[in-house]
């Protein structure tokens, strides 16, 4: 999970820098940055998969959207549609996944409690946010060509969720080394 945070902050920098200069970044940054994010994240939670069903199922999932990111940043003109339907699918995947971590947490009988589980405050937080933001860019997308100006302001969901997740993800860093007794 570390890693993630150190590629996602100069991401993020660099988005909001754009953002400020009322232009859009580069495009080759963000399916870029989503190849390297879903193959963290794939590994993540392959690493918190119990059953050998599920880490397969993930390894499995993951080179969809690596394949979507390439297909586009070959050619991002003609293939525009495939970095929301890349980020949609991204953002699926990994609420599925946080979905069957709970399951799996919830199942076992001496788990530790969630409130020390450093995993549990992370996965909550990848949850919220992606859950989110599934909903929030598939709308965005839809007003975009009607309304563009709405749909940029529409963007202040994703920042309030983002700031959401990385309150959860530095509170599970925060229990990691707290409860490692």
């Amino acid at each position: 999970m570390l890693w993630l945070i150190i590629v996602t902050v100069p991401v993020e920098a660099i988005g909001y820098y754009f953002q400020g200069l009322r232009e859009r970044p580069p495009g080759w940054l963000f399916p870029s940055y989503q190849i390297l994010e879903c193959t963290l994240l794939g590994g993540y939670f392959a690493s918190l998969a119990v059953l050998r069903k599920y880490r397969n199922l993930i390894f499995f999932a993951v080179p969809p959207v690596v394949i979507l990111n390439v297909v586009y940043l070959l050619n991002r003109a003609g293939y525009k549609i495939l970095a929301t339907y890349s980020f949609l699918l991204s953002a699926f995947l990994t609420t599925c996944w946080c979905i069957t971590y709970f399951f799996q947490l919830f199942k076992e009988r001496d788990a530790q409690d969630p409130a020390h589980n450093p995993n549990f405050w992370i996965c909550a937080g990848l949850l919220f946010f992606y859950a989110g933001t599934f909903f929030q860019m598939g709308f965005t997308n839809v007003i975009y060509d009607k309304n563009p100006d709405l749909a940029k302001e529409l963007y202040v969901i994703n920042h309030l969720l983002n700031c959401f997740l990385y309150g959860m993800i530095t509170y599970g860093f925060i229990c990691q080394s707290k409860y490692r007794k």
